[in-house]
């Protein structure tokens, strides 16, 4: 078992953030080491805020919103799935958000998806900032946000991109590549593409920034 606290978890065999010609790009390891020192101090009430921003989320297939495909806040139902449920309500002007029925599944351990999130606060507008100089794209990031109680995050999986996470608060257990590992408040983990991982436990109420890198 492997504990990340005081420093990220770089894979030396599987050097990462490779753009389309599969060269790597400079400065990997300090981008993981600038997120890591970075200080994202979000609290539960900061992110109540934001979704409180109710026309801000609309359901994640909207056809009155066209490009709202992928900012729908959603759960994580207990066979896995994500789920709108019945989380929206419909207005005069659209379908979004209500945050008090949104509220209902947070209370009873649900684990909530939160997409497209790094305009959404001073501090992930900062890190959208670094990265896009950095890296020279926007990157897409979204955070999982719950507390004990029900299934912590999917079944097991990989994904045709890399990706990176940040422990916002909270402890989370993740197995990657069959290794068990446990992220602590201010830990980074870089997740190579086509790597298999899950997340099989979270122990304490749970805050992660995961940043995709396409």
């Amino acid at each position: 078992m492997k504990t990340l606290v005081e420093k990220p978890m770089l894979d030396k065999t599987n050097w990462p953030l490779k753009q389309e010609s599969q060269q790597p790009i400079t400065h990997e390891r300090e981008i993981l080491q600038w997120l890591y020192e970075f200080d994202l101090d979000l609290k539960e009430e900061d992110i109540f805020d934001i979704l409180k921003i109710s026309r801000r989320w609309y359901p994640h297939y909207d056809m009155m919103h066209p490009g709202a495909v992928g900012h729908g806040v959603r759960i994580m139902n207990q066979a896995g799935l994500l789920d709108m449920s019945d989380m929206y309500t419909k207005y005069v002007d659209g379908t979004f958000l209500d945050f008090n029925k949104w509220k209902k599944y947070y209370d009873l351990g649900f684990t909530t998806l939160i997409p497209n999130v790094l305009d959404t606060h001073e501090k992930l507008r900062t890190i959208d900032n670094y990265l896009n100089k950095e890296l020279g794209v926007c990157a897409c990031a979204n955070l999982y946000f719950g507390i004990p109680g029900r299934r912590p995050s999917f079944d097991k999986h990989s994904h045709g991109y890399d990706v990176i996470v940040k422990q916002i608060y909270g402890t989370s257990t993740w197995i990657v590549k069959e290794e068990e590992i446990i992220l602590e408040p201010k830990s980074v983990l870089f997740v190579p593409k086509h790597t298999d991982h899950q997340v099989i436990s979270k122990e304490t109420p749970k805050l992660s920034l995961t940043i995709n890198i396409e």
